[in-house]
Parts: structure tokens; sequence; C-alpha cells
């Protein structure tokens, strides 16, 4: 089991570290936060039977997955 999680990280960094962890455990995609505050999020994937299965929670987000980020 793999967990990600915002947490423990300073406000400043919370939404920066969101970005990476989504790319990482999901595709590359470009979020952009809905509020300036402070963001909560975490990813807990599991590997089950050779499929990872992934529960995300998270604060308001906008995602985008354009041609930059296909490509």
């Amino acid at each position: 089991m793999r967990t990600w999680t915002t947490i423990n990280l300073p406000e400043a960094e919370q939404f920066s570290y969101w970005r990476e962890v989504i790319c990482e455990a999901f595709t590359t995609l470009n979020p952009a936060a809905d509020s300036r505050k402070a963001f909560e999020g975490s990813v807990i994937q599991r590997d089950i039977g050779g499929i990872l299965i992934s529960d995300s929670k998270s604060k308001a987000q906008s995602i985008v997955r354009g041609a930059r980020e296909i490509s």
C-alpha cells in the first residue's frame, strides 16, 4: 500500500506537492486549486492481484489534461 498526503506539510507547500502526487499516482495533469488557502488531499493506492486501486480525497480543484499534458 502506498499513501500520499498533504496534511503534515507547511501550507505554502501543500498544493505543489499535491500536483506531484496526482501526476505520479495517475497521469500527467494540470490541477489548479479553487482556493489559495491550505490544500488538503490524500491518495491511498493498493495493489490487488496486479491491479492498482486508488482512493483519492481532496479539496476542490480544477483539472486540465490538454495537449501539453498528453504529449
